[in-house]
C-alpha cells in the first residue's frame, strides 16, 4: 500500500489534516474516499493508519481554495532506530548522475548525504543553482522513502569542499574509496567488527567518501588518510562514480545486517 508524507504539525487531537500535493494524489489520483485507510508517515519516520474522515477545500490566508482530508488516527507505531548508520559524502558528479546516487542510496537506506567538490570535479559551484538542487535532492530522496517503504528521510547537505569535509568530527569508522587501493572493504569491516563492535552494544556508524567521476587525486587520498579516514578498495573492477556509493553501502549494510 502506498505511503504519504505529512508534517508533525499536522497532528492534532488524534487527527491528520493533510494538504497539498499529498492530498491532491491521495483524492484525484488514487481515487481515495471518506472510510478508507491510508498509511502516512512524517520526517522522523513515525508512521500512522489513518481513516478518512472528510475530504474539503480550504482557502489559506487568502490563496485559491486547495484540496485537504482530514483523518482519524487508527493506528500508530513510533520510528525505530536503524541498525546500521551510513554517512555517504559524494564527490559532485552530472545533475542526473547525482539524482540517481540519491534515488538509490535512499532506497537501499543511507541515514545522510553530504555532495563535496573536489580536484577532479567536472562541474563548477554555482550558490543559486546549487540550493535549488538541494531542494530538488530532498524531494527525490523522499519519494524514494516513500517507494520503498524506508524509514528516515535522509538529510541531503548543503555543497562543501573536500577538505572542510574532512575536517569535520566524525564518530566510527571512516572510509575513502580509491582505484588504487589493495586493502579491501571486506577484511577492513571484519576487522572493525571484531575489534571495535565486539561486546558493545551499540549501532555502527560508516562514513563512505566516494570521489566524482575522475576520482580521487593522490594527494586528497593522503589528506584522506592523514584524517583518519581508512583507504580501500572494491577490487579489480573500476566502478563508475553513481555506481560506487551504492555498492559500498550494500557491501557494508550486508556485513553489519545479515
Amino acid at each position: 500500500m502506498p505511503q504519504f508524507f505529512i508534517l508533525p504539525e499536522w497532528i492534532k487531537n488524534n487527527k491528520i489534516t493533510i494538504f497539498g500535493d499529498e492530498a491532491l494524489h491521495i483524492v484525484k489520483v488514487l481515487r481515495k474516499k471518506e472510510g478508507d485507510l491510508i498509511d502516512v508517515f512524517d520526517k522522523n519516520g513515525n508512521r500512522y493508519k489513518i481513516k478518512i474522515n472528510s475530504i474539503n477545500k480550504i482557502e489559506l490566508k487568502g490563496e485559491k481554495k486547495i484540496l485537504s482530508l482530514e483523518g482519524e488516527i487508527i493506528t500508530q507505531k513510533q520510528y525505530e532506530k536503524e541498525n546500521i548508520k551510513i554517512i555517504l559524502y559524494q564527490g559532485l558528479i552530472k545533475s542526473n548522475n547525482m539524482d540517481f546516487i540519491i534515488r538509490k542510496c535512499t532506497e537501499i537506506g543511507v541515514h545522510s548525504i553530504v555532495p563535496f567538490f573536489s580536484e577532479r570535479c567536472v562541474i563548477k559551484y554555482n550558490k543559486n543553482v546549487f540550493e535549488k538542487k538541494v531542494v530538488r535532492w530532498q524531494k527525490i530522496a523522499l519519494q524514494a522513502i516513500k517507494q520503498s517503504l524506508g524509514r528516515k528521510i535522509p538529510q541531503i547537505k548543503n555543497p562543501s569542499v573536500f577538505s572542510d569535509v574532512l575536517m569535520e568530527k566524525r564518530s566510527g569508522l571512516s572510509l575513502i574509496f580509491w582505484e588504487e587501493e589493495i586493502n579491501n572493504l571486506k577484511s577492513v569491516l571484519i576487522n572493525y567488527k571484531k575489534q571495535v563492535l565486539s561486546g558493545l552494544n551499540r549501532i555502527p556508524e560508516v562514513h563512505v567518501f566516494i570521489g566524482p567521476e575522475g576520482g580521487f587525486s593522490e594527494s586528497e587520498i593522503k589528506k584522506a588518510q592523514a584524517a583518519n579516514v581508512i583507504s580501500v578498495g572494491l577490487g579489480k573492477r573500476i566502478l563508475r562514480a553513481e555506481t560506487a556509493g551504492i555498492v559500498a553501502i550494500s557491501m557494508i549494510s550486508y556485513e553489519y545486517l545479515f
